[in-house]
């Protein structure tokens, strides 16, 4: 009876051990799931932050493109302005030198007329 005893006790302490090492596995088995999980979601938060990272550099540079575009017009426009503003000063200058000259001519010949203001009226 002894005996029996002793190895009804071994062969419960045998499936204990079996039991425990199936609780074991199961529980390594969870924590390498969750562990698997935790990385996946670390990896997507990582390519996600990377996505709106590049998504936000793309609009800067577009923000970036748009301006220069818009200060090279304004330069442009400034530039054609300037140079038509010099072509008009320029033409105002040669025309005046144009009725000057013809004035002195016309005074050369002896027509005081046409270079006094005052008898433009009469």
């Amino acid at each position: 009876m002894l005996k029996e005893s002793y190895d009804h006790h071994l062969e419960h302490r045998k499936k204990m051990k079996e039991q425990q090492k199936v609780t074991e596995k199961r529980n390594d088995d969870e924590i390498k799931l969750y562990a698997n999980a935790k990385r996946k979601m670390a990896d997507l938060r990582k390519k996600r932050e990377g996505e709106l990272f590049q998504s936000f550099q793309s609009h800067q540079q577009a923000m970036v493109d748009h301006l220069a575009t818009l200060i090279k017009e304004q330069v442009d426009d400034e530039d054609s302005r300037i140079a038509k503003a010099v072509a008009e000063r320029d033409q105002k200058r040669v025309q005046e030198e144009e009725d000057a000259k013809t004035k002195t001519s016309l005074h050369a010949k002896g027509n005081p007329k046409a270079s006094s203001p005052i008898n433009e009226f009469e």
